[in-house]
């Protein structure tokens, strides 16, 4: 997932556990209620901020943004699971950080997702 929304193509980006909707229309990740888009940048938008995001599978050739140069984000959660899917003992510094993204409960997304604004 990538951020798009004020940076110019150079927004955060990370690799997690996400969770879709039945209908794959929402995805649930760090926190965030996404809503899928259909504008040019980027492929969610968040219910509560109206930030773009592009979300995307995980790419073994570790190509994971869309566009930017910044380290990706890798959640500990995934770290042993990534680096198997893309054939490496360890991340490069340069292009990786591990972090430590807690999860999020499904009663707090209903609430964010179904509050009145």
């Amino acid at each position: 997932m990538e951020l798009k929304t004020g940076f110019d193509n150079n927004g955060p980006a990370w690799i997690g556990r996400g969770r879709f909707s039945r209908t794959g229309g929402t995805l649930y990740f760090l926190g965030r209620v996404l809503k899928k888009a259909q504008s040019a940048a980027g492929n969610f938008l968040d219910a509560a901020s109206g930030e773009a995001y592009w979300v995307s599978g995980v790419k073994q050739n570790e190509q994971n943004r869309l566009f930017g140069n910044q380290p990706v984000a890798v959640d500990a959660a995934v770290l042993v699971g990534y680096l198997q899917f893309i054939g490496r003992k360890t991340l490069p510094k340069a292009h990786y950080r591990v972090v430590e993204v807690l999860p999020t409960s499904t009663a707090y997304n209903h609430l964010q997702e179904n509050q009145t604004l």
